[in-house]
């Protein structure tokens, strides 16, 4: 009976014994990987784009709104890039892209976000560096491209919709108590008053124009793969992964060109 009593104590010994290295090198792995995160995220290089990038061929046709509405609603799910251009005041032999008008671009909102909360909105604040200025300057309020400081990147899936509603139908509402205005009071300007551009606008442009002076939308769609070392970040707050020599990704940027008709 004694020996059996002796084997039990034993046996619960290495057992807690075994727990307890079990225990220690979970936390060192912890440790181990908090430390190689915290040296990762203190080299501001490492927050760069620091990816090589290959764009494959471009793809152009003309569409209509049926096919830019859906793709507005798809741009914060699949983490593609959104621009519209608008040439409508252009000459048809003029090369340049035109005015951009508005932007759907999950990274550069975040950025856009980051920068607002770090300087308040002010360009001029200690607290940013010279990229996040000059996000702050092609993305403020004195700009058609303004974000309103990106309010909806805190949870894209819910609030990034409401977003592309309010564009699309010229609207305007709350995203996290931040006031976002695409109603279009007139014609679309920047300034202390900005009335950035709409959907709702262009596409009443034709209703109100001859045949002769209406627009129609040319769609550019390239799609990059690129490869390197690089932060993922994931849905919601405090989701980020850090890779090293990550395999070659992509990312499709389609462009939205408004332009007159050519008769």
């Amino acid at each position: 009976m004694e020996n059996a009593v002796q084997a039990i104590r034993m046996g619960f010994s290495m057992f807690i014994f075994a727990l307890a290295l079990t225990t220690s090198m979970y936390i060192f792995s912890i440790c181990g990987n908090t430390a190689q995160a915290i040296v990762y995220y203190s080299d501001e290089a490492n927050y760069y784009d620091n990816i090589s990038i290959k764009a494959q061929a471009t793809t152009v046709r003309k569409v209509g709104f049926d096919t830019v509405i859906p793709t507005l609603y798809r741009y914060y799910k699949e983490n593609f890039s959104v621009k519209i251009y608008d040439k409508t005041s252009l000459p048809d032999t003029d090369t340049s892209p035109g005015t951009l008008v508005q932007v759907f671009d999950i990274t550069t909102e975040n950025k856009v976000n980051l920068a607002y909360k770090k300087s308040n909105g002010n360009i001029n604040s200690g607290n940013i560096n010279e990229e996040e200025k000059l996000l702050l300057q092609q993305y403020g309020k004195d700009n058609l491209t303004y974000l309103f400081g990106s309010p909806w990147n805190t949870n894209a899936l819910v609030y990034a919709k409401q977003r592309v509603d309010f564009f699309v139908n010229g609207s305007l509402g709350y995203i996290n108590n931040i006031l976002v205005d695409y109603s279009n009071k007139g014609q679309p300007s920047a300034g202390p008053d900005p009335h950035p551009a709409n959907l709702k606008y262009y596409m009443d442009y034709n209703s109100n124009h001859s045949p002769d002076d209406q627009i129609e939308i040319e769609e550019r769609f390239v799609q990059y793969n690129y490869s390197g070392d690089t932060i993922s970040v994931g849905e919601g707050e405090n989701i980020e992964t850090l890779t090293g020599n990550k395999i070659p990704d992509s990312k499709i940027e389609i462009t939205y060109t408004i332009i007159k008709k050519v008769p």
